[in-house]
């Protein structure tokens, strides 16, 4: 790295102290650097540090702490963020979705520390929530990366990519076992999502006996079928978190003998990497605010930090998690615990492309 003049060494030093101010303290500056890229092991020491000794990559911080407290004051323009009805989709609920409880006043979490207005729109399917995103409704999309990827390699997407990933869950199982099961079983997913397709990789991997993959409308046409005895039925159905958890929990409440004799509960398919769903933030480029990506990184890296990882297990936070979004807590319970939640994990190539645009080196608009 070149040596900063001392002339420039000054003024990183100025404007690190007016930074400083902003955030109060050297712990909130290092939490909002963690969220990105190379600036993971940041503390509080490093920034002092910094503010005697300035660097090149002081240089790179304050760049990025400036814009995050730029935010925190607030430009009005909303921030609209698709997601859909899933346990992975916790984290991303908590930041943007409004709060219920009174002491909340009904505002997100984004909005209470950064100042940004929020609207949290919970879809279908990951499906539904990349086709907001690439019709310019949202700028920012939840979804597996197979639904993120796809929609990159389609032509006329050349806006939409993806920002981070920050959880993974297995693939879970209920009714027949597909790994036995000699007569060609018909198996439920839930349609729009990426089970389909990775179903049948799994079953292919593994050399299980076929199976007929049948997509389904909604949990309720799941357990219709499940029910019925013609040539619609289901013997098994699978899927990730929500939808294999809520539909377990629907057939043990049905009035029948027994129930949960006929309908085991939900079970993990398969311990191999292939049957486990990574999920992703997608950005649009043409319409989201560099400055408001930054907030939103910082504001999803405390979530699952602060709140999410430490408490994930505790019955209250369950509630909580009730009280503020209207997500069942039993379901919430059951989905923490086959969920996966792990640091941010940042696209590099997307914040540069995000650096260059404010630096001037592209179009604004990304061409």
């Amino acid at each position: 790295m070149s040596e900063l003049s001392e002339e420039l060494k000054a003024d990183i030093k100025t404007r690190l102290a007016v930074v400083k101010q902003q955030f109060r303290t050297l712990d909130r500056m290092a939490e909002h650097l963690q969220a990105f890229p190379g600036f993971e092991k940041v503390n509080k020491s490093t920034i002092s540090r910094w503010l005697l000794h300035p660097t090149d990559r002081t240089l790179v911080a304050l760049r990025l702490l400036a814009g995050t407290a730029t935010m925190s004051q607030g430009t009005g323009k909303r921030l609209l963020i698709a997601v859909p009805d899933s346990i992975l989709a916790i984290p991303l609920i908590m930041v943007a979705a409004p709060r219920r409880r009174e002491e909340w006043k009904n505002i997100s979490f984004l909005e209470q520390h950064f100042g940004i207005p929020t609207e949290c729109r919970i879809v279908k399917d990951g499906g539904e929530a990349v086709r907001q995103l690439i019709e310019g409704k949202v700028h920012i999309a939840f979804a597996a990366q197979d639904i993120i990827n796809e929609s990159r390699e389609t032509e006329t997407v050349t806006s939409c990519t993806s920002l981070c990933s920050i959880a993974e869950t297995p693939l879970l199982a209920i009714g027949a076992d597909l790994r036995y099961s000699k007569a060609v079983t018909r198996v439920g997913y839930m349609a729009g999502t990426a089970v389909g397709e990775r179903l049948q990789l799994v079953i292919n991997h593994h050399g299980w006996p076929p199976a007929k993959l049948v997509p389904v409308r909604s949990i309720e046409d799941a357990a219709q079928r499940f029910i019925t005895s013609d040539k619609k039925q289901i013997d098994a159905f699978v899927g990730w978190d929500t939808s294999v958890i809520s539909l377990a929990m629907m057939l043990r409440n049905q009035d029948e003998p027994n129930p949960s004799n006929r309908y085991p509960t939900h079970r993990i398919l398969s311990s191999s990497t292939l049957a486990k769903l990574q999920t992703e933030v997608a950005v649009n480029l043409r319409s989201i605010e560099p400055s408001h990506v930054r907030a939103f990184l910082a504001a999803l890296n405390r979530v699952i930090r602060d709140q999410i990882e430490p408490r994930r297990d505790q019955a209250l936070f369950h509630g909580e998690i009730e009280a503020d979004f209207g997500i069942n807590q039993d379901i919430a319970a059951e989905g923490l615990k086959y969920s996966e939640f792990h640091k941010i994990q940042v696209s590099v190539e997307t914040i540069l492309q995000f650096w260059n645009a404010e630096c001037g080196n592209s179009d604004p608009k990304w061409n």
